[in-house]
Order: structure tokens, then C-alpha cells, then sequence
């Protein structure tokens, strides 16, 4: 054990105690503690930013995990905004619902979520604007064990937002 900083038997030739974090920790390297809790915080905040999902891939990002949307985004042009994609994916839903086709209904709330959780401002802000202010607009569109089903299998902040929504148009 030789070389190594720290030996699990022995430190400084007195017994290591075994106590959990931080109690662990060699006095001298508690000096530096306060400094890499910031460190670390920036980070993950970059790490985060790098895999926030910015508006120009949105598009793509529902061309991938609902194939059946890739028409109706086509006929869009190579110029899309993400209002457009979003109002797009609520076309996709208005049409599966008529359909009745409720499995691809729940996909499509659940991407529309990931899009909501990984996005940047921009792409919360049409998530927001555009598929929960259309929520209500399904109802009429199912029956009532339908829009039950489709209550259920809202994703949670997207049923939360809808839920706001609500509250404040009742206010």
C-alpha cells in the first residue's frame, strides 16, 4: 500500500476510523472541501447546457421518436420553428385521438414531455404555449372514458401545466 494516500487500515499509523462521510476525511484535506462543492456545481450546470435540447432540434427529435409525425413535418419545409413543430405534434395528437389510437396518444404527451424536461427556455415556452393550451381542445374530440384515459396518461408536468392552466382561466 505503499504510494497511495490514504491506507484503509491505517493512517499515519494510527487506526483508520470507519465513520462514515466526512468523518472519513483526513483533517488536512478538509481545508479544501468548501472548494470543490462549486466546482463541482459549475460543472454540472455546463453539463447541463450541453444537453439541454435547444430549438433547432426539436424537429428532428420528433422525427425520431414518433416516425408517424415525419409526413405531416415534411410538408413543413426546411424552415420549421418550434411553435410550428409543437403545433405540428398537436395536429398529430388532435388526429390520433379522432382515431381513437390512445397508445400513440399517451407516446406523443410522453415526448412532448422529454422535450419539456431536456429543453431550453425556448422550447418550455412552446411546449407550454402551444400543447397545453391545446389540451382542452381534445376533450370534444374523445369520449368520457377516453379523455379519462388521456388524463391518466399525461405525463406529470405536463398535466401539472395543464392543471395551472385551468385554475388560472377559472380565475
Amino acid at each position: 500500500m505503499e504510494g497511495f494516500l490514504f491506507s484503509p487500515i491505517s493512517y499515519h499509523n494510527k487506526p483508520f476510523p470507519c465513520t462514515p462521510y466526512p468523518a472519513c476525511i483526513p483533517a488536512h484535506y478538509s481545508n479544501i472541501l468548501p472548494y470543490t462543492a462549486p466546482l463541482l456545481a459549475q460543472y454540472l450546470r455546463i453539463i447541463k447546457q450541453q444537453t439541454m435540447m435547444n430549438e433547432y432540434e426539436v424537429p428532428a427529435y420528433l422525427e425520431e421518436k414518433l416516425p408517424g409525425i415525419k409526413t405531416d413535418l415534411d410538408k413543413l419545409g426546411n424552415d420549421i420553428s418550434v411553435y410550428k413543430a409543437m403545433q405540428t405534434l398537436v395536429q398529430y395528437i388532435n388526429n390520433m385521438t379522432l382515431q381513437h389510437d390512445i397508445r400513440t396518444v399517451k407516446r406523443s404527451f410522453q415526448v412532448a414531455e422529454q422535450i419539456y424536461e431536456k429543453g431550453n427556455t425556448i422550447v418550455k415556452n412552446a411546449v407550454e404555449n402551444v400543447i397545453v393550451y391545446s389540451i382542452s381542445s381534445m376533450r370534444p374530440l374523445c369520449n368520457e372514458v377516453e379523455w379519462r384515459l388521456l388524463q391518466a396518461y399525461m405525463p406529470i408536468h405536463i398535466y401539472s401545466l395543464y392543471v395551472q392552466q385551468v385554475l388560472k382561466s377559472n380565475v
